[in-house]
């Protein structure tokens, strides 16, 4: 399960740093981070700020009995995961940095700023998911799954934040049964139902 975690927080992660232009110049010239695993502490002046969070995860049987495979020396166990992920996006209220509206560069901030590149996250991610990119990593993302409210509110007194919503789905094995093909063959027999 710690593995479908990580190789799906990675994947998100790699979406948005890659794909997503940074709206802070400075840290854009140096190609630095701007996507982190933790929500920011009042220290932080690294914004605008991306926080990936798993919000809940859900394991499912992949077919009867949790069976991937069977052939003559191996059985193969595992299950369906579904992941659904936060997207934070944190702005601080005091900077302002470069956006282009209609054409124009204009500086921008607070709720402008927030949902310009909320909705470039957004447009940016449904592309992405529209053009395979999840399901040639692995996991398969439904284009209704990827949700977003526009509404900004207050994190504190000196930032905004909003969100979107997530979902990745894969298939994590659990466990092999590996052996000769006799005993493969003896446990599929009893386990396979006569009829």
């Amino acid at each position: 399960m710690r593995q479908a975690i990580y190789n799906a927080y990675q994947l998100l992660y790699n979406a948005i740093q890659d794909n997503v232009e940074d709206v802070n110049p400075s840290r854009r010239d140096k190609k630095g981070r701007w996507v982190y695993p933790t929500l920011p502490t009042s220290l932080d002046t690294n914004y605008p700020r991306i926080t990936i969070k798993l919000n809940s995860f859900e394991l499912k049987p992949a077919t009867a009995g949790g069976i991937f495979y069977v052939n003559k020396n191996t059985r193969s166990y595992g299950h369906e995961v579904s992941l659904t992920f936060t997207i934070l996006l944190f702005v601080n209220k005091e900077m302002m940095f470069p956006i282009e509206v209609g054409g124009n560069i204009i500086k921008a901030k607070n709720e402008l700023l927030v949902e310009y590149m909320v909705s470039n996250i957004y447009n940016t991610l449904f592309k992405l998911v529209v053009n395979g990119y999840f399901s040639k990593n692995g996991f398969w993302v439904l284009p209704s799954s990827l949700t977003y409210t526009p509404s900004i509110w207050e994190y504190d007194t000196s930032r905004l934040v909003s969100e979107l919503g997530i979902t990745l789905n894969t298939y994590e094995e659990i466990y092999d049964v590996t052996a000769d093909s006799n005993v493969i063959e003896t446990i599929n027999y009893l386990l396979t139902p006569n009829i």
